[in-house]
């Protein structure tokens, strides 16, 4: 989503190598870009507290909910950012194909015009690929 962006509390992850099921972590009270490393720490930090299974139970289920729905979205916006660049490779045949036809166009203006259309056509797809990045 345009405008959001992500950010996580950074915490040091303290657990023992030989024993992963054992979670403690270490607060670095910085605020840091980009989801956690630790996924879903927040329940982990709910069962350090000792709260209540039931409300362990829900928050399990919402976390794995949104979970979903995140996996979704990025597939739905790299479905969407592939079906962009196609119609923009069509297009770009399109413009090609005119200029082809319109070949008595001296040298110069045919440059200028290749030179606008590979700028413009560059600055769109990119824009596709840092639409499934953000």
């Amino acid at each position: 989503m345009r405008g959001v962006v992500r950010m996580h509390l950074r915490v040091q992850d303290n657990r023992v190598e030989d024993d992963n099921n054992a979670f403690s972590t270490t607060f670095q009270y910085k605020v840091e870009e980009g989801p956690a490393v630790i996924e879903h720490y927040g329940l982990k930090l709910a069962r350090l507290a000792s709260l209540p299974a039931e409300v362990l139970n829900r928050a399990k289920e919402v976390a794995m909910s949104l979970s979903e729905l995140e996996a979704k979205g990025r597939d739905s916006t790299a479905s969407h950012a592939m079906i962009k660049r196609r119609k923009l490779l069509l297009e770009l045949r399109c413009k090609l194909q005119q200029i082809i036809q319109r070949s008595e166009t001296d040298n110069e203006t045919l440059a200028q015009t290749l030179g606008d259309l590979q700028r413009d056509s560059l600055d769109e797809f990119t824009k596709t690929f840092q639409a499934v990045v953000q």
